[in-house]
């Protein structure tokens, strides 16, 4: 379930590259505004998180009930569209921007912050976070395809508007140039490590979208160590994907029963008398 939504952020991520007027300015989970050092003042950005996941275990568990891997899950992508100022997000000139230094004190420095917004910037805002929607919908986005195979439900979109300022405690609070864009989305199930797939299925398709690409290739090579299980045997996978007890495989008899599965060893056969009844 984890691999999963890490996997959808890296698709939107990459879907939205270039694809929107932000350019190649789409960050995969920055920290803060602060962060991201753009070059250029009030310059838009996309920024690419998950948020909170939640997989039932009861509405399609296989045969075992409550498996781990089964599908039924569901998590919040988010897609917050900003714009970038020049300035300083705390002005008190009596800030120690090294606190750890008791002997010296250094001033903050002006550094990217989420710019106030204006008429202008809130509908630039807008028609990037419409770009988005656009680009994650385009027949002609092969990284946004992958997207729609691994989230084929949308459940819900939510549109917020972004920034601390909203978190003031005090009025009026500033209004910064951003807007958020949470879309609830159902996945894919996870693969038990070992599940054999055609080379049609997402998995060998992402992987290999992956390995092709500059950025993402070093990830791929660790995200396929992880999905191979070496030699498994198909009714491991299925006890895996079941989570089924060794008791649970020996009484459905998907698969052989190993010794080391026995409650008991079988005893040895030490004679044969034969006589009349």
């Amino acid at each position: 379930m984890n691999l999963t939504m890490d996997i959808l952020r890296l698709l939107t991520v990459k879907a939205l590259r270039g694809r929107t007027w932000c350019g190649l300015r789409v960050f995969d989970s920055p920290g803060e505004p602060a962060d991201l050092r753009l070059p250029s003042e009030r310059a838009p950005y996309v920024a690419v998180y998950v948020d909170d996941g939640d997989f039932s275990l009861t509405e399609k568990a296989s045969i075992g009930g409550g498996s781990l891997f089964d599908p039924g899950g569901n998590c919040w992508l988010v897609i917050e569209v900003n714009v970038a100022g020049q300035g300083q997000d705390n002005p008190d000139p009596q800030e120690d921007a090294d606190p750890t230094d008791p002997d010296i004190d250094r001033p903050v420095r002006d550094r990217q912050i989420l710019a106030l917004t204006d008429p202008a910037l809130e509908l630039r805002i807008g028609l990037i976070a419409r770009q988005c929607m656009v680009a994650l919908t385009s027949p002609d986005n092969p990284w946004a395809e992958l997207w729609r195979i691994l989230a084929p439900d949308r459940l819900e979109v939510q549109v917020r508007r972004g920034g601390s300022g909203l978190d003031q405690p005090n009025e009026p609070a500033f209004r910064y140039a951003s807007r958020v864009m949470r879309i609830h989305v159902g996945l894919l199930a996870e693969p038990v490590p070992g599940e054999v797939y055609g080379p049609t299925d997402f998995w060998p398709r992402v992987l290999a979208m992956m390995e092709s690409d500059d950025q993402l290739k070093g990830i791929a090579g660790i995200l396929r160590d992880h999905l191979d299980g070496g030699e498994v045997q198909p009714w491991e996978v299925d006890q895996m994907r079941a989570m089924l007890t060794n008791e649970g495989v020996r009484g459905i008899g998907i698969g052989p029963v190993r010794a080391d599965m026995r409650e008991t060893p079988p005893a040895a056969l030490d004679g044969v008398t034969v006589g009349k009844l």
